[in-house]
Order: structure tokens, then sequence, then C-alpha cells
């Protein structure tokens, strides 16, 4: 009886220690998103965006340069 209450305590000890692991290591990893990618802006939130020239809209490309003018 004694082996067995051990055997499970062991088990338990080692699935908490393996949880705790992929835990980390899901946190610490990077994800695809995070790593920026040519022609985009990341802003320090992780949110990445396309570059400015081919992310705006022609309308309003077309006022900026008015403006410009």
């Amino acid at each position: 009886m004694e082996t067995g209450k051990r055997n499970k305590i062991i088990f338990f000890v080692c699935l908490m220690i393996l949880g705790v692991v992929l835990i980390y290591i899901g946190l610490t990893m990077e994800t695809p998103e995070s790593i920026p990618k040519e022609g985009t802006i990341c802003t320090s939130d992780g949110g990445c965006v396309p570059n400015a020239p081919d992310y705006i809209p022609n309308e309003i490309k077309q006022e900026i340069e008015e403006v410009i003018k």
C-alpha cells in the first residue's frame, strides 16, 4: 500500500513539473505575429501593421499629396 501511494505522489510531482515547463515554454516562445516581416511596422504592444505606403488607402494618399502641395 505504501509503495502505491508513493508512486502516485511521484507521478503527480512529475506531472506538475512537466506542466510548469510547458507553460514556461509557451509564454517565452515568440509567436509568429511578433516576428517582424519585411514591410511591416510593429508597435511596442506586439501588434504589427503593414508598412505605411502600402497600407494607406488611395483617397487619403491623394489628400496628403494635396496638403503637401
